[in-house]
């Protein structure tokens, strides 16, 4: 097997104001190649870009470093090449790119059977961050079949592996499969192709990526004559199939330790290996001993991997105080398809309780019945936590170190412990603090006391959200953030996107589950209502004024004719409109204050707001569906008649259409998907009707 250096696309990342909002510069600082091979085979794996020259275009040459590359111009649009007789092949629609021009970085990755005999090849790349469903960072590779002649016939990117931690940092891998054999002296049409970034990418979401982009870049090749039918069946027996845990390790280049005792783990973790990678074949304990003493890895370790394959990882303490689990050399703990447990010294308060870890984790596919504390950073992809202690517990405790702590697609289940809680960012037994990223998307929290996350630092936080379900948090299903009381006073220093962070105690939330209870609240003068989990068959508030009064209404139903409700500032998260043709699923004729629909399905039912009196505060749609009706008529259900300013983020229309009451009504579209039919229609209420997604008062990014 032929092994060398891997390659390594990495990219700086520098922002700078422009037109759009910023500017963004990649530069490719370095390239290598890492090829595998079975049998008497050679091949070479090539990145290339197009000659940029008037009497050389469409031929390719070696891939240049130090390119920059700003936000893309020519999104989405798919250009072809032209097809001149020196062009080096046909124009095939493998060959098609994003756009011609200098905003989007050509990077063509092929692979060339250099030897003597045929072979079945594979393409895997690792694209840093979150790329199959990312924004920020497009790729542009191929995934149908080519017809040309000259190149490797049926191509397929056909195996998608999100969430792979490799050296500590998140990728998302593309395996890009070639079903004909390669002959000899054949490249094959490119996997990737372009790289660009989005052209509405901000500098705060540039800096996510910290100073370089990376992908990695792995071809695997095997002799067609080995005995196995089909490239897929060929090279899965020659290499293993590709998964998290293969990748890690052919990224890595370490070599896998099984493990099935607990004396077995204890010696694969006191390697001195750069990357130690270990596979569990049983359920094993791990002593870390009196305040931590048994730190994992060696004085050259960056990275410990521990592929659980589903058993159990115990982190036993022995009379100590802490629960700290460390490594040497700084090196990053990744835990992947494992439940992690604690045992020993566990029966007082967090500190022993908790499995605290003091150093750079990565958790991904894992269950825990213990709380979990981080000192450093965290990243937590497909976690549960369910912690069954009887005292009072966070789920969660971050130490603020200034570290970023991120969880995608967690579960927070504390139901069966005793004042269970969410997340708790504390500086306890932390001298000097500082100010803590936190990251929560696609999480859903079930808790019975306090918010969802609470702050109690000097140093503040800032913490994004996107897609947190907080409606089975028992005390507060509304605000996702809380300040702790005795960190009022640092509350200007908590900064929240995506939510909203209130000081515990300065909002009284009724929270309230029926319909009859909802309108008791309100009559009693409640100022914030929560309503959860309701069905509204008939219109409680039709005619009804309740002014000054925060209403929210969380995963609730409406099937009624929901004619004039006039409240305050009203937001909806995760309900469901489906109320007849003939009805009104939304009609706000007057309101004081905002009015939010958040993750909202609606099914059927007129939506008019504003039609009569223009509502004073702003109207936000955030990820909602409207789903298409049978009527047709624009003033119908069809319509969603807005009469006030308003915003669509990231909405979904299936031939529906928008309607603006006057001529200068700023309607602003950021990131929808328009199915069927015109995008938007536009009235000024005399005129008529004017169609076109170009209008001025209505701006579509």
């Amino acid at each position: 097997m032929k092994k060398k250096l891997l390659m390594c696309l990495s990219i700086a990342l520098i922002a700078a104001l422009a037109i759009t909002g910023t500017m963004a510069y990649f530069t490719d600082t370095e390239s290598a190649t890492n090829v595998m091979t079975i049998g008497n085979i050679d091949i070479e794996l090539n990145e290339q870009q197009r000659v940029d020259d008037a009497a050389n275009q469409h031929k390719l040459e070696d891939f240049e470093q130090a390119m920059t590359l700003m936000p893309a111009a020519y999104e989405g649009t798919s250009i072809p090449w032209a097809d001149p007789a020196d062009w080096v092949v046909a124009n095939d629609s493998a060959w098609k790119v994003v756009a011609d021009n200098g905003d989007v970085h050509d990077k063509f990755v092929t692979v060339t059977n250099t030897g003597t005999n045929e072979a079945y090849v594979r393409v895997i790349v690792a694209y840093e961050g979150d790329a199959i469903n990312g924004k920020d960072i497009h790729i542009v590779h191929n995934t149908t079949t080519s017809s040309d002649p000259a190149v490797s016939g049926e191509f397929a990117a056909t195996d998608f592996i999100e969430n792979v931690t490799i050296d500590g940092q998140r990728y998302d891998l593309i395996v890009y499969t070639y079903a004909n054999p390669v002959q000899p002296g054949e490249t094959t049409i490119p996997s990737l192709k372009q790289i660009y970034m989005d052209k509405t990418t901000t500098q705060k979401e540039a800096a996510k990526y910290g100073t370089t982009y990376d992908i990695l870049v792995l071809s695997q090749a095997v002799q067609t004559a080995s005995g196995f039918t089909g490239a897929v069946n060929a090279l899965d027996s020659a290499f293993g199939k590709v998964d998290a845990a293969n990748a890690r390790v052919w990224f890595t280049g370490a070599t896998p330790v099984d493990v099935a005792t607990d004396a077995e783990l204890k010696e694969a973790l006191s390697a001195d290996e750069k990357n130690i990678v270990i596979n569990l074949t049983a359920d094993v304990t791990y002593d870390v001993a009196a305040w931590a003493a048994n730190g994992m890895g060696g004085a050259s370790t960056e990275s410990i991997v521990i592929n659980g394959n589903g058993y159990t990882l115990n982190f036993k303490q022995t009379d100590s105080d802490w629960n700290n689990v460390v490594t040497n050399n700084g090196a990053t703990l990744t835990i992947v398809n494992a439940d992690i447990t604690n045992s020993g010294h566990n029966d007082g308060p967090w500190n022993r309780h908790d499995i605290n870890f003091a150093c750079d984790v990565v958790l991904t596919n894992v269950n825990s019945d213990k709380a979990l504390a981080f000192k450093a950073g965290a990243s937590l992809t497909n976690v549960t936590v369910s912690d069954a202690n009887t005292s009072d517990t966070y789920a969660i405790w971050i130490q603020p170190n200034g570290q970023t702590v991120s969880l995608d697609g967690c579960t927070i289940d504390m139901i069966d412990c005793t004042d269970g809680r969410g997340i708790k960012i504390d500086e306890q037994y932390v001298s000097a603090p500082a100010k803590v990223t936190l990251n929560v998307k696609d999480t859903t929290f079930l808790t019975e006391e306090k918010g969802a996350i609470l702050v109690k630092s000097a140093a503040g936080a800032v913490i994004n959200l996107n897609n947190v379900d907080i409606s089975e948090v028992a005390a507060d299903p509304v605000y996702p953030v809380w300040i702790d009381e005795a960190s009022a006073a640092y509350a200007s220093l908590v900064t929240v996107n995506g939510g909203t962070a209130i000081v515990e105690g300065t909002v009284t939330l009724t929270v309230v589950d029926s319909v009859e209870e909802t309108i008791a609240a309100l009559d009693a003068g409640a100022i914030n209502v929560a309503v959860k989990g309701a069905t509204f068959t008939a219109n409680p508030f039709n005619g009804h004024y309740y002014v000054d009064r925060n209403i929210h209404f969380v995963d609730c139903t409406f099937t009624a004719n929901m004619n004039y409700m006039y409240i305050n500032n009203a937001t909806f998260t995760n309900c469901i409109f489906d109320c007849g043709s003939a009805n009104s699923a939304v009609h706000y004729d007057e309101s004081f204050g905002d009015l939010v629909f958040n993750d909202c399905t609606f099914v059927s039912g007129k939506i008019q707001i504003g039609a009569n009196k223009e509502v004073t505060g702003t109207v936000t749609f955030n990820r909602c569906e409207f789903a298409e009706t049978a009527s047709t008529s624009i003033w119908s259900e069809a319509g969603i008649r807005v009469y006030s300013p308003a915003e669509f983020n990231n909405c979904e229309f299936n031939n529906r259409v928008v309607l603006a009451g006057s001529n200068d009504l700023p309607i602003t579209f950021n990131q929808c998907t328009m199915n069927g039919g015109d995008p938007v229609y536009y009235t000024d209420n005399t005129d008529g009707i004017i169609r076109g997604g170009n209008i001025p008062a209505v701006t579509i990014q």
